[in-house]
């Protein structure tokens, strides 16, 4: 470690959390790049922190002075050890293989890595080597410059260039046997099996990003390189490094033909806000940790802004504010730290935001029982549409801030959200839909009925207006919003929508080349379809499919809600129907989830459960 410090420190503390630290110290006096003089240096160290106790005696009263420190620690990576990630997939051969990421070093994550310095502000060039085995792939923040392999081949030593000036959290190092992604040229590593018609529209966008951001931040430096890396099963989506981009596979990767409207949206956006960190996460310090927040409002920033060029569409600017406003708001909620002073009084609510022209910003809104009724009586209204779009979204998501606040009463709340059984813009949508997936876990309860059976009469009109069925030229949004409503009526056991879904099922294979499954529509045609049908359509879809049978299909054929069905579907596991092993595994563990409180068939599993079980 190189560091410069002023006369008059007597010592640094380095963070050194969970780290055994033992060191061997020189300390050098540096005038005009002459050195002068070298004297060890003496610690104290702890499981903490590693205290250097600095000597002035031969620095002869001059203003700065150099020091080279050089420190050598051990630590043991857990499951437990902030920053780092080991994460299990399977080859395209189906052998078990690891991911190894070290990154995410916000707060304490740096320290139980390396020694360093508790400051978010702070930069330094770090020169990073990695010693592993030799199948894996190392890659860190800067380009490789060499590797060297060990005695009798054991390890390879991957040596990196010094990096530019960055903050501790943003050191990243991953070690993988992910090869290039169809191409050697390419930067990008992911699974054989992923084809490059699903990673396409990622790597588009990120090509067609960077000639955007270099004109917004044309005084940034760039990475002198950028690899990505596509990750099976990998938790963080956020992780931002300098010069590495890390994905999680699921989220990356999209099929046009299957995937929604919905699904490209959310891809793009990750996928700009990711690159946007790349221009300027380097660029702005923050004093503290808890600022960082700062750095995430600008990326999403510039990345609506990218997005909203790309796609010319003034909805999708909406859809993107929303979705902005709805996190910012609950990031605020979460670390208590409004950005705007609170408004106590009704009379300077009234003042400022008149009922007819809801004028919002970056806070919430709480009236009184009276002009909430006024609110919701407008809204319910066929006039609802002179309030813009941004403030209808807005007012649902402050009406459920403060319900669940105890701050509204619930039967303000419903006549509120009753007008949206005639809106049909999915922006206004999309905070209801987050709140249900907030009141989801309420929905199982008996005590939910009134809840559960408000919104669902609210689907069925906006299912009435919209219809079941995706049109081929209809909006985007129109497709999005059909999409969720009609998993939310499912889910709150809507008969006609389930219904439906039969029909649909019962057409797909009676007529297959007149009735397709529009993208993103398998699940619900299928699994929803199943719930209701009788035991001739199952066993089409059991019969009829090609063989053999995925996993995905298998899953499905547990959703009926015939007890006779079920039973049967067990009989074929005892019957060993199926034969191999892992379809019997996937059968039993989704019947077990979706039916372990239906008493009929939870006793029937246990009369049978030795010739259930797959050995």
């Amino acid at each position: 470690m190189d560091f410069y410090l002023t006369n008059g420190v007597n010592y640094i503390e380095l963070n050194t959390k969970g780290l055994k630290a033992y060191y061997t110290g020189r300390i050098f006096f540096d005038y005009e790049n002459l050195h002068l003089s070298q004297k060890k240096i003496h610690g104290l160290f702890n499981n903490k922190s590693a205290f250097i106790t600095l000597d002035h005696t031969f620095t002869r009263g001059c203003e700065y002075y150099s020091y080279h420190l050089l420190m050598k620690f051990v630590g043991t990576i857990t499951d437990n050890t902030g920053g780092f990630f080991k994460i299990p997939y399977e080859n395209d051969i189906g052998e078990k293989k690891w991911i190894i990421v070290a990154g995410d070093f916000q707060g304490i994550g740096a320290q139980q890595i390396f020694p360093s310095l508790d400051e978010s502000a702070l930069r330094a060039n770090f020169t990073i080597s990695v010693t592993h085995q030799p199948n894996y792939i190392a890659l860190s923040n800067a380009k490789i410059t060499r590797t060297e392999t060990r005695e009798n081949n054991v390890a390879i030593t991957t040596y990196f260039e010094t990096t530019d000036k960055i903050s501790p959290y943003q050191v990243a190092i991953v070690l993988s046997e992910l090869p290039n992604c169809f191409d050697s040229t390419w930067r990008w590593r992911c699974r054989r099996y992923v084809q490059l018609k699903d990673i396409k529209y990622a790597q588009d966008l990120v090509e067609n990003f960077i000639p955007y951001l270099r004109t917004v931040f044309k005084n940034s430096k760039l990475p002198r390189k950028i690899d990505y890396v596509v990750i099976p099963g990998f938790k963080d989506e956020g992780l931002e490094s300098w010069g590495l981009v890390l994905y999680r596979e699921s989220l990356v990767l999209y099929d046009e033909k299957l995937d929604t409207a919905a699904r490209k949206f959310e891809l793009a956006r990750m996928v700009a806000h990711k690159m946007v960190y790349q221009f300027f996460g380097n660029l702005i310090s923050q004093s503290k940790w808890s600022d960082l927040w700062l750095n995430e409002g600008i990326a999403t920033f510039y990345a609506m802004k990218f997005l909203n060029k790309v796609y010319i569409n003034p909805q999708l600017m909406d859809l993107l504010t929303v979705q902005f406003q709805h996190e910012s708001l609950r990031l605020n909620d979460y670390y208590d730290m409004p950005l705007v002073p609170k408004i106590d009084t009704s009379s300077n609510n009234t003042t400022f935001f008149p009922l007819t022209h809801y004028v919002k910003g970056y806070y919430r809104i709480n009236y009184d029982n009276d002009n909430w009724e006024k609110l919701a009586r407008y809204l319910n209204s066929t006039e609802y549409m002179n309030i813009h779009v941004l403030n209808r979204a807005q007012i649902i998501d402050d009406a459920y801030f403060f319900l669940l606040r105890n701050k509204l009463e619930y039967s303000f709340f419903e006549q509120l959200t009753s007008y949206l059984s005639n809106e049909t813009n999915y922006v206004a949508w999309y905070p209801m839909f987050k709140i249900l997936e907030n009141m989801s876990g309420f929905f199982p309860f008996s005590n939910s009925t009134r809840v559960k059976e408000h919104f669902q009469k609210i689907l069925i009109f906006l299912l009435f207006n919209i219809g079941y069925v995706d049109l081929e030229n209809e909006s985007d949004f129109t497709k999005c919003l059909r999409h969720e409503a009609v998993k939310w009526a499912c889910v709150l056991n809507s008969q006609e929508c389930m219904a439906v879904a039969t029909s649909d099922l019962i057409r797909l294979y009676e007529k297959p080349k007149l009735h397709q499954i529009f993208p993103g529509w398998k699940e619900w045609t299928y699994c929803k379809g199943i719930m209701k049908a009788n035991n001739i359509t199952w066993n089409k879809v059991l019969n009829e499919e090609k063989k053999p049978l995925n996993n995905q299909l298998l899953e499905f054929l547990t959703c009926s809600k015939s007890d006779t069905i079920i039973i049967n579907y067990i009989n074929l596991l005892t019957s060993r129907y199926f034969t191999d092993v892992k379809q019997r595994i996937v059968i039993f563990h989704s019947i077990i989830a979706k039916h372990i409180d239906n008493d009929l068939v939870f006793k029937y599993i246990l009369q049978n459960f030795e010739k259930i079980v797959p050995r």
